[in-house]
């Protein structure tokens, strides 16, 4: 990942046709591979880089709720309730900008359970309770 040029493969290159197809496909992947990064890093406990490599991909790839609940995660993880709700909000509105719909059900009910935990509760839960539906 280090090795890449912004968050596009092959910057500055027309996407037409196949060639542009397969570009897409790879700069998919990448996003992938970041959320696989960062998932990783919060098992470790790393949640500062995790939000490094997060911040990053919602701002180039806001659609993705995969990115938008890890990033989720990894502020319940820290405590931080109200960097969290932050997220949600901007989760909320990139869905509506960029797909035209509400946020989905998913990452709807991971932002419920989260707030509605006691908040001692929130750091202690979150490996368990949040690890299965990230896979």
């Amino acid at each position: 990942l280090a090795h890449w040029q912004g968050d596009r493969a092959a910057v500055g290159v027309p996407r037409h046709g196949v060639l542009g197809g397969r570009l897409d496909h790879l700069d998919q992947e990448r996003e992938r591979v970041v959320e696989d990064l960062a998932e990783v890093y919060l098992e470790l406990g790393e949640t500062r880089a995790a939000l490094r490599d997060l911040r990053e991909l919602v701002a180039a790839a806001p659609a993705r709720t995969r990115s938008w609940a890890l990033c989720m995660r990894a502020y319940q993880m820290t405590g931080e309730l109200d960097h969290l709700a932050d997220v949600y909000r901007r989760a909320e509105a990139a869905y509506r900008q960029h797909l035209g719909v509400p946020v989905d059900r998913e990452l709807r009910e991971q932002y419920q359970r989260i707030m509605a935990a006691p908040a001692a509760a929130v750091s202690a839960e979150s490996q368990q309770q949040l690890h299965g539906s990230q896979a």
